[in-house]
C-alpha cells in the first residue's frame, strides 16, 4: 500500500505539473540593440515584436537620458490603427506608447520578428556617454490584453547607444572610424572614412567590409590625402573594400588634423525597410597596416559604422507644396502655390 500511494502520489505530481496555466506573452525588442554614433548625428531604431498573436490593446512606457538624446518622433509604422498619435513625448526621457487594434472582436497578429514602428533621436550628449533605451511602467503602466481579454507578459529587450564615433571622439591612438547613419532604399549615400591622430603617417592600408545584400558599392569620393586617387581604392569581392596608400613625402611623412576624412565610401541601398548593414574596418581582405616615415608599424583602433536602411522617397512626380503662415484675424492673405516638376 505504502508503494503504491508513493507512486500514486508522485502520478499526480507530474500531472499537476504538467497542467500549470502557462499565460501569454509579448516581447518587444529595441532593434539593433546597440549603436555606436557620434554627436550630432540622427539614429532611428526598430521595436521589433513575438508574440504579437490576437492582442486587443498595448500600452508601455520607454526611458532614455535626455542629457545623451533628444526625440524626434516615429515613423515606418507597420500595426494597423497605429500613428503618431499613439505616441507621446510628456517629458525629456519619456516615451508613452498607447494602442487598440482595429478589431475588437479577434484582436490583432503581426509575424515575428516585425518591426511594428522606428523611433528616432537626435544624439546631443558628449562623446564618450551613453543612453539606455529601456521599456518601463513610468510614467504609464505596462499593460497588454489579448482578444479573450487575458493580461499579457510584456518581455521588453532593451537598447543602447552609445556616442563614441566621429570625428569628436579625443583618440589617443591612430584611428580610423566610420560614423552610422540612415538611407532611403534605392538612394546612394558616401560615408567618410575619418582618422584620428594620422602624424607624420608614411603608408597605410586596411579593409571594410559590408554586407552585400544591403548595399552595392558605388566607388569613392571626396579623396583627401596627397598621392591618393581612386586607384587606390578597390572593390574586389562584393561586400569587400579596400584601401592602400603611401604618402608622396617619405621625408616628412603625411600629416592631417583630427576628425578629417581622408576619403568616402559610397554605397546604394538595395536590402530592405529596416535592414542593417556594418562597415566593418578590418584585415579581411587586406590587412590593417599602418607605419610611420621610419618604417616603425603603428596600432591601430578601429570604429565601425552602421548604414540602416529606411523608407524610400515617393516616385517623382509633379509635386504641388502649399507653405504654414499667419496671418492676423480678418486680415487679407495671398498664400503660394509652389510646384517641382512640372
Amino acid at each position: 500500500m505504502k508503494i503504491f500511494l508513493q507512486s500514486l502520489a508522485k502520478i499526480i505530481c507530474i500531472i499537476f505539473i504538467s497542467c500549470k496555466v502557462s499565460f501569454a506573452q509579448l516581447t518587444l525588442s529595441v532593434s539593433p540593440d546597440s549603436i555606436d554614433t557620434s554627436t550630432g548625428s540622427n539614429v532611428c531604431l526598430d521595436v521589433d515584436v513575438t508574440g504579437f498573436n490576437d492582442i486587443i490593446t498595448m500600452q508601455y512606457s520607454m526611458n532614455y537620458n535626455p542629457a545623451v538624446l533628444e526625440f524626434t518622433g516615429a515613423q515606418n509604422f507597420n500595426l494597423v490603427n497605429f500613428d503618431n498619435t499613439n505616441i507621446a513625448n510628456p517629458s525629456p526621457g519619456n516615451l508613452t506608447i498607447s494602442w487598440l487594434s482595429d478589431d475588437v472582436a479577434n484582436g490583432t497578429t503581426v509575424a515575428d520578428q516585425s518591426s511594428i514602428y522606428q523611433f528616432c533621436f537626435d544624439v546631443i550628449g558628449a562623446s564618450m556617454t551613453e543612453s539606455g533605451i529601456d521599456f518601463s511602467s513610468s510614467p504609464i503602466p505596462i499593460e497588454v490584453f489579448e482578444s479573450s481579454g487575458t493580461a499579457v507578459n510584456l518581455i521588453g529587450e532593451n537598447g543602447l547607444i552609445t556616442i563614441d564615433g566621429g570625428g569628436i571622439v579625443p583618440f589617443l591612438d591612430f584611428t580610423v572610424a566610420i560614423d552610422d547613419a540612415t538611407i532611403e532604399t534605392g538612394s546612394n549615400i558616401c560615408m567618410p572614412i575619418v582618422v584620428h591622430q594620422f602624424e607624420a603617417i608614411g603608408g597605410a592600408q586596411f579593409s571594410v567590409n559590408y554586407d552585400p545584400a544591403v548595399l552595392a558599392y558605388t566607388g569613392s569620393d571626396n579623396l583627401n590625402l596627397p598621392n591618393l586617387t581612386a586607384s587606390n581604392i578597390g572593390n574586389p569581392n562584393p561586400g569587400e573594400v579596400t584601401f592602400s596608400w603611401l604618402t608622396d613625402d617619405q621625408s616628412n611623412g603625411t600629416s592631417i588634423g583630427d576628425g578629417a576624412a581622408i576619403f568616402e565610401l559610397c554605397f546604394d541601398a538595395i536590402g530592405n525597410v529596416g535592414d542593417q548593414s556594418v562597415l566593418d574596418v578590418s584585415s579581411t581582405p587586406t590587412l590593417i597596416e599602418v607605419f610611420d616615415v621610419s618604417g616603425n608599424l603603428i596600432d591601430v583602433n578601429e570604429v565601425d559604422g552602421s548604414l540602416i536602411v529606411t523608407n524610400s522617397i515617393p516616385a517623382a512626380g509633379i509635386i504641388i507644396e502649399i507653405a504654414d503662415f499667419t496671418a492676423d484675424p480678418c486680415a487679407d492673405l495671398c498664400v503660394p502655390v509652389y510646384v517641382s516638376d512640372f
